[in-house]
Formats: structure tokens, C-alpha cells, sequence
């Protein structure tokens, strides 16, 4: 596993029309995974070094509500 798979792996997904918060979960369930067999001694720590050098998709507050709730909004919810 290389850095570049990863980058790549990324880059397919954002043309898939996946989100960032779901990209980045899901290569850090893979890193989880890598980490744990690099503990048990079955992969070298250049898998997992790739994984540490991938920055993230989302930036913090970018998935951030952009508009408040209000009373009349909650008015038109309930009736």
C-alpha cells in the first residue's frame, strides 16, 4: 500500500459524487484495520505510514448547517 493508492482510492470517489465526511470515514476504518494488523506483526509500517500521510477530505465546520432554525420554520414543521 502506497501513499498514491490512497490518493487515488480518494480521487475515484469524489468523481463517484461520494461526500468528504463519508470518504474520510471510510479510508479511516481502513487505516483502523492496517493498524491493527501492523500490532499483530502481519504487514511492515509502510502501510500504515501511507495512511498518516493523507490529509483529509473535509475540512473542519465545512459540512456546517448554513441557516438557523427559526419559529416560523418550526411553525410550517409542525402543522
Amino acid at each position: 500500500m502506497k501513499r498514491t493508492n490512497l490518493v487515488n482510492y480518494r480521487e475515484q470517489r469524489v468523481e463517484a459524487g461520494v461526500a468528504p465526511a463519508t470518504i474520510d470515514k471510510q479510508v479511516s476504518i481502513a487505516e483502523t484495520m492496517f493498524i491493527k494488523v501492523f500490532d499483530d506483526d502481519r504487514i511492515g509500517g509502510d502501510v500504515v505510514k501511507a495512511f498518516r500521510t493523507v490529509n483529509k477530505r473535509l475540512t473542519k465546520g465545512a459540512n456546517a448547517w448554513s441557516w438557523t432554525v427559526n419559529i416560523d420554520h418550526q411553525e410550517k414543521r409542525a402543522s
